[in-house]
C-alpha cells in the first residue's frame, strides 16, 4: 500500500544548501542568514513561550510543534534544545536578556508585525513587540521546521532573521478566504474582510453579525476580520424598506437592474441604521475596522437634496455622521470606505467628503478587476496615498472575477504589488474568486510580494513554489512557470475568455469585421509576430509540463496554450471573412484545417479546465461552467459564420451548445416542473451525450432530480419514448452539486426527432423581496467524445448563393428602389428586415461599398459600424461621392459623425453632439420622411439612447427632444440625398444584439430610403 501524502512529505530528504532552506520560505524575509543546520531528536526540542501566554502567543506555538510533528502545550522548562518565544521590551529585551537585532523592531515599517530571530547553541529566540509579530516569525521558523521533519528527528538551520512587511494589511475577501483563514495566515496574510448579515430587530434598530467563528479563527492567527456592511444601494435585504418606507429612495433613478434600490441618506434613519449596524458589529470580541461600501451600480436617490449633492458625496457624509455617532457608544470603531465603478466619476468628492481618520479602499468592478498591463492606483489616488493617508485596493489576483481560468502569473503578480507598495498603500484585499486551491501560485505570488517586495525576482519565486510544492524538477518548474505567465498575460489582459468570449469574438466573424492586431481580443497581440512567438512558448511550456508530470501543471498549460491557438485561427478566420474577394478553395481547405484545429484547440480548453479543478482540488462551481459554455459556444457560434462558405466543423456536436433554459416565471404556478426542449439538431448519433444544467443569475439556485433523451415520431414532443435516463438529485447554484446528467444512447434513429425531458425545481420570486428573487439559467448539452475515438475532417460543401453573391455586389431584380443596407453594422439586420417586403422597395444585403458593389444600388443605409475601422477615409470619400453623384445616404446612430465616426455630409449634418438619454423624442415636421408620424408624436425605439446631431447648413430637423436638440435630419448634397438619423435602429437595449425595430422606426426608415432615393 502507498504511504499517505503527507507520510511521504515527511520522509523527504531536508535541503542541504542555504539556497534551497530559503526556498522553504514564502514569503521570503527581508533579513535573514542561515547557519550550519542542526539535527536533533523531535523529543528534545521544547517550545517555551516567555512572558503572558496569549491566545496568538499560544497560538504561534502550537504552528510550531505542529511542525515538527508535537502536540500539546508550550513548555515550561528547558528542553535539550529550546525555542523561545515572546514580547521583547521596546530596546531589544527578551526576559532580560538583549536579543540581536531586536533593538530595531520599533523602527521597523509596521512595528507590530516585525519579528527577529537569534539562534544559540541550545536555544532560538524567537520575539517580537507585538503578538502579531510573533505569529508571523513563528510562520518562518515553521515552514523551516517542516522541511526538515523526519519521522523522529528534524533538522533545520541555525539562523539570525529581522523581517517586517511592505504592506501593512495582505488578503482577501469573497471566494475561500473564510475558509483559508489558517493558511492564509502561514503566508502572513493578515486580512479576511467577509459580510455581515444586516437586520433591524422588533424595536426598529439595526443589528448586525458577523459569524463569530470567523472572528475568533482570525484573532487566533493574528488575522484581522473585517466586517463589511455592503453596498448601500444593496440594503434592501436588511428589511429596511419595509420598516422604514421613508428611507427608500426616490424617483425613477433610485432603481437599478436586479431590484437593486439606492437608500435616501438625506434621511436621518438611515443613518442612524447604519451607526446601529457599525455598534452591533463592534460589540463582537476582536472586531474593530467596520467597511462600508458605497453604491455600485449608479441607483440614486431623486430627493431634491440628493440630486443636489449627489449619491456618492451623500452616502460618503452619511458614513461619516453615522461613524460619529456609532464613536459616542464605542470610541473604538474604525471607518474603512469602499470606493466603486459608481462613484468612480465622484471618487475626488467622496475623498474630500471622507471624515479624517477614515480609511479608503479602491475598488472598481472595471478597473480593479482588471488583468492588463495597464497601472492600476491613478493619479487622484496615488496622490492621496502620497499624502500618507491610508489607502487600500481591493484587486484581482487572477484571470478575471467573472470566469475562472488557470494563470501562474508571477510577471503579473509583482508588477501589482510592486506598484502597491511604491505608491504608498496600505493595504492589499485581493479577490481570488471561487477558491484559493485553483490559485495557489498567484495567491503565493501576493502573499510573497505585498510582504517583500524588492526581494526575490520572478524566476526565484517561481523556485520557491515549485520546492514548497514538491515538483520534482525545480528548474523546470520555474522555466515553465516564467515562460507561460507572460503569454497568459496577453490572453487575459486582451480580455479572453471574459468578456470577448461572450458574443464580442464571435461576432467579429460573424459580422465580417476587420481584425485589428492590438485592440479587442489581440490588444495584446500588436503584430502577426507576437502571436506566432506566444505560441512558440506555449509549445515549450507544453513540454515542459509533460516533462514535469504534473496533473494541475499540465492543465493550466492546456488550458492557457489552447487559448493562444484559437486566438490565432480567429484572427485568421476574421481577416478571411473580412475580405471582399470570394476564396478560392485552397484557401476554404486551409480555413477548415484551422477551424478543425480551432475547436479541436477549444476542445482541449474545456478539457482542461475540468482536469485543473480536479488536480487543484478546488471547487470552480457556476462561474468554472460558464467558462467552459463560453468558450464552447464561441466556438459554435465561429463555426456557424464560417458556414456560408462551404466550410463544415467536424468537431460540433461535441460542443456544448445550449439546449434550453430556465426563468422565473416557471416557477409561480408550481415548484416542481418538466420542461422539455426539441434536441433533433444536437443529436447526430448513437453515444454518450452529457447535460450539464448552469445557473446563470437569480438568488436561488435549481434542483433537478431526472434528465433523459426521447423520442417523437414528428416535431411535436409526443408521443415521447426514453431512448435514454439518468435520474440522480442535483443543484445548478453557485456551488453546483451533481449538476451533469449522463445520457447513453444506444441506437440512433435517423426518422425520429429528439428531446430532451428534465424533471426540475424551483423557488417562487414573487413573494420573496426583492432582493431575494431570481431563478435563471441554461441547459447545455454535447455529445462526449470516448477515448480513442477521432474526429474525422469534413469534405468541402459549395458556398451559400447569398455568401458568393456578397462578393459581386446585389443583384436586384426588380424595377424599384434599390437599397443596399451595409452589413456588419448595429442593427444591419433588424433595418434590413423592417425594409424587406416593403411596397416599391427592393433592400438587399451590401458587403462593400465598391464601384460595383454600388452601381445599381439608388440608396445606401449606413448603420453604426460595429468595426470601427471599416469607415476608413476612402470608404467615407466612396459614400460622398455616390450621395453627390445621385444616390442616396441613410445614417444611423453614430454614423451620422459621432465617436470616430467621420463626417459623411457635413452640409447637411455637422456631427453628432451628446447622448440623449431618457427623454421623449419628438416628430418635429411634416415631411415625406415621417409620413405615416404625426407632428408631435412621441417615437418608441428600441435602444436606451439616441445620438442629438447639429443641423448643417442645408439640414431640415425632422425629430427633437423637447427642449429642441435635433435627432433626425434630412437635406440634399451634390445631386442626392441624405438622412441623418441618429436612433440606434435594429439595436436592442439590453447586449446590442440585432433586433426587429418597433412600428414607428419602421416607418421612419421606410419614410427614410424612399425620399433619400428621390420617391
Amino acid at each position: 500500500m502507498a504511504l499517505p501524502t503527507l507520510a511521504l512529505l515527511l520522509l523527504a530528504a531536508p535541503p542541504t544548501t542555504p539556497q534551497d532552506w530559503l526556498r522553504q520560505l514564502i514569503p521570503l524575509p527581508h533579513e535573514i542568514t542561515l547557519g550550519a543546520p542542526v539535527d536533533l531528536a523531535v523529543s528534545r526540542i521544547g517550545v517555551q513561550i516567555v512572558g503572558e501566554e496569549t491566545e496568538v502567543a499560544t497560538a504561534a506555538a502550537a504552528l510550531l510543534n505542529t511542525a515538527m510533528g508535537k502536540s500539546g502545550e508550550p513548555g515550561r522548562a528547558r528542553d535539550a534544545f529550546t525555542i523561545l518565544l515572546g514580547r521583547c521590551t521596546a530596546d531589544g529585551a527578551l526576559d532580560g536578556q538583549r536579543v540581536p537585532g531586536a533593538e530595531r523592531l520599533k523602527a521597523l515599517r509596521y512595528p507590530a508585525q516585525a519579528y527577529a530571530i537569534a539562534s544559540y547553541e541550545r536555544e532560538l529566540v524567537l520575539t517580537a513587540l507585538d503578538d502579531r509579530g510573533l505569529y508571523h516569525g513563528a510562520s518562518t521558523l515553521a515552514q523551516l521546521l517542516a522541511a526538515g521533519k523526519g519521522l523522529e528527528h528534524v533538522t533545520f538551520p541555525r539562523l539570525t532573521a529581522l523581517d517586517w512587511p511592505d504592506l501593512e494589511e495582505r488578503g482577501e475577501w469573497g471566494g475561500s478566504c473564510v475558509r483559508d483563514i489558517e493558511w492564509m495566515s502561514a503566508l502572513k496574510m493578515n486580512l479576511v474582510e467577509a459580510h455581515s448579515d444586516l437586520s433591524i430587530d422588533a424595536d426598529g434598530h439595526g443589528k448586525a453579525v458577523l459569524t463569530p467563528s470567523i472572528v475568533d479563527r482570525g484573532r487566533m492567527h493574528a488575522v484581522k476580520v473585517v466586517p463589511i456592511i455592503t453596498h448601500l444601494d444593496q440594503l434592501d435585504g436588511s428589511g429596511i424598506f419595509e420598516r422604514f418606507p421613508e428611507c427608500l429612495g426616490k424617483g425613477a433613478t433610485a432603481h437599478a437592474a436586479d431590484g437593486v434600490t439606492a437608500a435616501c441618506f438625506a434621511q436621518p434613519k438611515t443613518i442612524e441604521l447604519l451607526s446601529d449596524w457599525m455598534v452591533s458589529l463592534a460589540q463582537q470580541p476582536g472586531i474593530g475596522t467596520i467597511n462600508i461600501w458605497l453604491g455600485e451600480n449608479g441607483a440614486k436617490c431623486g430627493c431634491d437634496q440628493c440630486k443636489t449633492l449627489g449619491q456618492y458625496v451623500l452616502e460618503t457624509r452619511a458614513c461619516a455622521r453615522a461613524w460619529e455617532l456609532a464613536k459616542q457608544r464605542n470610541p473604538q470603531i474604525q471607518l474603512r470606505i469602499l470606493l466603486t465603478q459608481g462613484s468612480y466619476s465622484s471618487n475626488a468628492q467622496v475623498i474630500e467628503n471622507a471624515p479624517p481618520g477614515a480609511e479608503i479602499t479602491y475598488y472598481d468592478g472595471g478597473r480593479t478587476y482588471d488583468s492588463s498591463r495597464d497601472p492600476m492606483i491613478y493619479p487622484l489616488l496615488a496622490d492621496y496615498a502620497r499624502q500618507g493617508r491610508w489607502l487600500g485596493v481591493y484587486p484581482q489576483l487572477t484571470a478575471s472575477w467573472r470566469i475562472v481560468c488557470p494563470w501562474p502569473g508571477p510577471q503579473f503578480i509583482r508588477t501589482r504589488m510592486n506598484e502597491f507598495v511604491d505608491k504608498g498603500l496600505r493595504c492589499l484585499c485581493g479577490y481570488a474568486t471561487p477558491d484559493n486551491r485553483l490559485y495557489d501560485f498567484n495567491i503565493q505570488a501576493a502573499a510573497e510580494w505585498s510582504w517583500n517586495a524588492k526581494g526575490r525576482d520572478e524566476r526565484e519565486f517561481a523556485r520557491a513554489w515549485a520546492t514548497r510544492r514538491g515538483l520534482k524538477d525545480v528548474e523546470k518548474a520555474a522555466e515553465w512557470a516564467c515562460t507561460l505567465g507572460p503569454v497568459g498575460w496577453d490572453v487575459y489582459g486582451s480580455g479572453v475568455p471574459y468578456p470577448q468570449f461572450f458574443g464580442a469574438a464571435a461576432r467579429l466573424v460573424s459580422n465580417r469585421q476587420t481584425p485589428v492586431l492590438g485592440k479587442g481580443p489581440f490588444r495584446y497581440f500588436t503584430t502577426a509576430g507576437r502571436l506566432a512567438e506566444d505560441e512558440a512558448a506555449c509549445r515549450y511550456a507544453a513540454e515542459l509540463a509533460n516533462a514535469l508530470g504534473d496533473p494541475d501543471v499540465q492543465a493550466e498549460t492546456d488550458v492557457i496554450c489552447g487559448y493562444v491557438t484559437m486566438l490565432d485561427k480567429l484572427y485568421r478566420f476574421a481577416l478571411a471573412r473580412s475580405s471582399r474577394t470570394a476564396p478560392s478553395d485552397a484557401e476554404r481547405e486551409k480555413l477548415a484545417a484551422d477551424l478543425a484545429a480551432f475547436s479541436a484547440a477549444e476542445f482541449g480548453v474545456a478539457n482542461g479546465l475540468r482536469a485543473w479543478e480536479t488536480a487543484s482540488a478546488g471547487g470552480g462551481g457556476s462561474r468554472l461552467s460558464d467558462t467552459i459554455q463560453v468558450t464552447d459556444q464561441t466556438a459554435s457560434d465561429v463555426s456557424t459564420a464560417l458556414a456560408p462558405l462551404g466550410i463544415r466543423n467536424p468537431w460540433l456536436a461535441y460542443l456544448q451548445k445550449k439546449a434550453g433554459g430556465w426563468t422565473d416565471d416557471d416557477f409561480e404556478a408550481k415548484q416542481a416542473i418538466r420542461k422539455v426542449f426539441d434536441v433533433t439538431g444536437q443529436v447526430d448519433g448513437p453515444g454518450p451525450y452529457q447535460v450539464t444544467f448552469v445557473y446563470t443569475r437569480g438568488w436561488n439556485g435549481l434542483q433537478m432530480s431526472r434528465a433523459a433523451l426521447c423520442t417523437a415520431p414528428g416535431a411535436a414532443p409526443e408521443p415521447l419514448t426514453d431512448a435514454a435516463v439518468d435520474q440522480h438529485a442535483g443543484v445548478a447554484a453557485y456551488e453546483n452539486k451533481a449538476n451533469i446528467y449522463t445520457l447513453k444512447l444506444d441506437a440512433y434513429e435517423r426518422d425520429k426527432h429528439y428531446f430532451l425531458v428534465v424533471d426540475i425545481g424551483g423557488v417562487k420570486s414573487s413573494d420573496k423581496p426583492p432582493s431575494r428573487r431570481g431563478c435563471q439559467g441554461d441547459v447545455l448539452m454535447a455529445k462526449l467524445l470516448q477515448p480513442g475515438e477521432t474526429v474525422a475532417p469534413l469534405p468541402l460543401v459549395p458556398m451559400d448563393p447569398a455568401e458568393a453573391a456578397r462578393f459581386s455586389g446585389p443583384q436586384f431584380t426588380t424595377t424599384g428602389l434599390h437599397v443596399g443596407v451595409v452589413q456588419g453594422g448595429y442593427g444591419s439586420q433588424g433595418v434590413l428586415k423592417a425594409l424587406l417586403g416593403r411596397a416599391g422597395i427592393e433592400a438587399q444585403p451590401l458587403w462593400s461599398l465598391s464601384a460595383e458593389s454600388l452601381k445599381d444600388v439608388h440608396v445606401v443605409v449606413q448603420p453604426q459600424p460595429r468595426d470601427g475601422n471599416s469607415l476608413s477615409p476612402g470608404v467615407a470619400a466612396a459614400l460622398t461621392a455616390f450621395v453627390k453623384g445621385g444616390g442616396g445616404l441613410v445614417l444611423t446612430h453614430d454614423a451620422v459623425g459621432y465617436r470616430g465616426c467621420p463626417l459623411l455630409a457635413p452640409e447637411v449634418c455637422a456631427g453628432g453632439v451628446d447622448k440623449l438619454r431618457g427623454v421623449d423624442l419628438l416628430v418635429a415636421a411634416d415631411h415625406p420622411v415621417t409620413a405615416g408620424l404625426a407632428v408631435g408624436h412621441v417615437l418608441t425605439h428600441t435602444y436606451y439612447d439616441a445620438i442629438a446631431v447639429k443641423p448643417g447648413p442645408a439640414g431640415k430637423v425632422l425629430v427633437a427632444s423637447p427642449d429642441g436638440q435635433a435627432v433626425v435630419v434630412c437635406g440634399a448634397l451634390g445631386k442626392g440625398r441624405v438622412v441623418a438619423c441618429g436612433l440606434a435602429v435594429g439595436i436592442a437595449a439590453g447586449d446590442d444584439s440585432e433586433t426587429v425595430p418597433t412600428p414607428d422606426e419602421a416607418t421612419l426608415m421606410v419614410g427614410a430610403v424612399t425620399w433619400a432615393g428621390g420617391k
